[in-house]
């Protein structure tokens, strides 16, 4: 089953690239949808990593602890608003 979801993987992002290039040759306004595949691939490898997307960071900031204190500290020395 792992080995057929790189081969899916894989045949997504060259449909994105075909809807793409497709949309390119029509003069069209939009990508077809090719973003979207590209970006749902993103997100699942992400979650196949365990890790956060980029997209997502400034969220993810909100647990992390070390970034807390950053803040915390900006706030004091800095004078700046969390």
């Amino acid at each position: 089953m792992i080995e057929n979801i790189d081969k899916v993987i894989l045949r997504v992002l060259e449909e994105s690239e075909k809807l793409s290039n497709y949309a390119a040759y029509n003069g069209s306004m939009n990508d077809g949808g090719a973003g979207i595949l590209a970006q749902q691939v993103e997100f699942y490898e992400h979650g196949r990593k365990g890790t956060i997307p980029p997209q997502w960071k400034k969220y993810a900031n909100e647990f992390d602890p070390e970034y807390r204190e950053y803040l915390r500290l900006k706030k004091k020395f800095n004078g700046g608003s969390i």
